[in-house]
């Protein structure tokens, strides 16, 4: 059943209803902006799942909601899939666990140490103090079209913060996270969502409004950070969200879906730092 809600904040929602409903969320809006409507389409009709993805989940459930033991991870028995009795008994864990996010038991070991660290981590436990508010979801409009959001917690006051996992800290990697996949886009998009409902409903987003990256190592030693992005930042995505959304919203008005433009024949040299590098040998 296709849910069909505007102009509101909700809590407790589940999951499958949020995704449920048709409104544009920050993951199709991110896949669009680095492909094209027939890969987001793609997207949308085979979610995909990974290893990586499945850990970043059980990390959410654990940390955001612990006291929820059906939403916690459970781990695969250590068993040889390639003997008659190993698919057995994997089977019928398989079939007692659907719909539950199953990791492995080295993962299980990962995520001991992640759930430590950001216990240990005096900047996430205020954060998640601060914002006691899990999993609200967020329906308003963008460019006029539906829009949603999902926020991982905040405290109706305007601050949002976000989990998220990353191999490496060191020398600032997650910044360069925030620009490869669309971690930037993702707090601007959030932070539009909240301002149409909060403007719907009679309120105002506040101006010292936050948005806080709350990031964990995924292995050893597991070190953690927490970062605000930064408001020009944001700033700068506002006409882009509009134009991807009014991008999508007639892929959808024509039930056309283009993917890459196959017209002409391309040319196609180097990125701009091989290039140089390349000049510079000569």
């Amino acid at each position: 059943m296709t849910l069909h809600l505007r102009n509101c904040i909700v809590e407790s929602l589940p999951a499958q209803a949020y995704h449920s409903d048709d409104a544009v969320g920050s993951s199709l809006i991110r896949k669009l902006q680095t492909s094209t409507p027939m890969h987001t389409r793609e997207m949308l009709a085979t979610p995909m799942a990974s290893p990586a993805m499945a850990l970043g989940t059980a990390l959410h459930a654990a940390i955001l909601e612990p006291e929820n033991d059906l939403a916690q991870a459970v781990v695969s028995p250590d068993v040889d899939k390639r003997t008659k009795a190993g698919k057995e008994e994997y089977a019928t864990f398989d079939s007692l666990n659907e719909g539950r996010c199953i990791i492995t038991p080295l993962q299980a070991q990962q995520l001991a140490g992640m759930i430590a660290a950001c216990e240990k981590d005096w900047r996430i436990k205020h954060s998640l103090s601060a914002c006691k508010k899990r999993e609200v979801s967020v329906f308003g409009e963008i460019g006029g079209y539906p829009a949603k959001a999902r926020l991982d917690a905040w405290n109706n006051q305007g601050m949002v913060c976000d989990l998220k996992t990353t191999r490496d800290l060191a020398n600032l990697d997650f910044e360069k996270s925030i620009a490869n996949f669309g971690y930037g886009m993702q707090a601007a998009w959030y932070r539009a969502v909240l301002r149409s409902a909060m403007t719907a409903t009679g309120r105002m987003l506040p101006d010292d409004f936050m948005f806080v990256f709350l990031v964990v190592e995924t292995n050893a030693p597991f070190g953690t950070g927490v970062f605000r992005m930064r408001d020009d930042v944001m700033d700068c995505y506002s006409d882009r969200l509009v134009e991807l959304q009014n991008e999508w919203w007639k892929c959808k008005a024509e039930n056309k879906y283009p993917g890459w433009p196959q017209d002409d024949v391309v040319d196609i040299g180097l990125p701009a730092w091989a290039m140089k590098k390349l000049q510079e040998q000569l």
